[in-house]
């Protein structure tokens, strides 16, 4: 029959189900097909020349009956990347999840690696809207879905004391089994002084040591290079180059080694990085750390290396002409006659 509403101004008819146009099944989404929801004229009357037939099938779970509305959209989901591998699922996919006595529609619309609370070692993942997720638990079982078992709370200011809040909690009715504060375990973690200062003095001493050894490095190279290659410069002169000309071939020999060593140093550097990071997330017990460790570069160390480097290149670039200048060519070709 027609589903009425009885209003002061009396009888509204909110419905009459000639048609199925305005209302939608309650879906199964682990095994859709089984309701249906569509009109009829096999139950027609003077009365009722149009019905709507509702029909089902056994082995759904979930509530069953239909509902005012169009299809459902599904909720988007914020998942890890172990819950992509286990689903076999991209960003963007639907994926139905399926509850105890229900199933509902997602769709992956982010990747978190982690997130508060939440371990990746221990499996995968979800993240969803409470209150959408509410709403459509509430259209599909007839259980109301499980109450948060935990909140975060921010205050208004750093001095604010945690026991107040704890207070003010209990005083609405809840029990607080249990609470954390973030700033103090951050504090707890990190607060290291003297394990601090001294790791800082000693990659202090150990970057000027790597910077002193490789500007003696390049320096003594580039001698002993200019050195032993004298002959050939002074061919080179009586062949018709010119000093300038000359300057530019030790200085190409030089800006190429620099050029070669610290692109090759650079791209070393990561892959070592890169392949010790694994190993030095184990903790004592054995297992993995969590949050991982993540490998970054800081460009303003890397820079600065960088600027010594290029100081001491000026440098070798400067002493280099300084001694190209003093090369007698009499003198090296009678020494390389003899």
């Amino acid at each position: 029959g027609r589903l009425d509403a009885l209003t002061p101004d009396g009888e509204i008819t909110l419905a009459d189900f000639s048609t199925a146009e305005g209302w939608e099944v309650i879906q199964d989404f682990s095994r859709p097909g089984l309701y249906e929801l569509k009109a009829s004229s096999a139950a027609a009357s003077p009365e009722f020349p149009s019905s709507t037939r509702y029909s089902w099938a056994t082995g759904g779970v979930g509530l069953r009956g239909f509902r005012a509305g169009g299809p459902i959209d599904p909720l988007p989901l914020i998942v890890n990347p172990e819950f992509l591998e286990v689903a076999d699922a991209e960003v963007g996919d639907e994926v139905v999840l399926g509850m105890s006595t229900y199933s509902l529609p997602f769709r992956v619309v982010g990747v978190a690696d982690f997130f508060p609370t939440l371990d990746p070692g221990e499996g995968p993942f979800a993240i969803v809207d409470l209150a959408g997720f509410r709403r459509l638990a509430n259209l599909h079982s007839p259980v109301p879905p499980s109450r948060p078992n935990e909140t975060w709370v921010r205050l208004a200011a750093d001095d604010t004391p945690v026991g107040a809040v704890v207070d003010a909690i209990e005083d609405d009715g809840l029990r607080v089994r249990k609470w954390t504060d973030a700033a103090a375990l951050v504090e707890a973690r990190t607060s290291q002084p003297l394990v601090g200062a001294g790791w800082g003095a000693l990659l202090v001493l150990l970057f000027l040591a790597v910077a002193l050894a490789s500007a003696s490095g390049v320096m003594l190279f580039s001698y002993l290079d200019t050195r032993e290659r004298q002959t050939e410069y002074a061919l080179l002169r009586t062949l018709g180059s010119s000093g300038g000309q000359l300057k530019l071939v030790v200085w190409f020999n030089l800006f190429l080694m620099v050029a070669c060593g610290v692109g090759m140093g650079t791209w070393l550097g990561q892959l070592i990085g890169r392949g010790l990071l694994p190993l030095m997330e184990v903790a004592e017990e054995g297992a993995r750390i969590a949050p991982s460790m993540v490998f970054t570069t800081d460009w303003r160390t890397l820079t600065l290396c960088y600027v010594v480097l290029a100081a001491v290149t000026a440098m070798t670039v400067l002493w280099l002409a300084w001694l190209s200048s003093r090369v007698r060519v009499q003198q090296v070709l009678r020494m390389g006659d003899a």
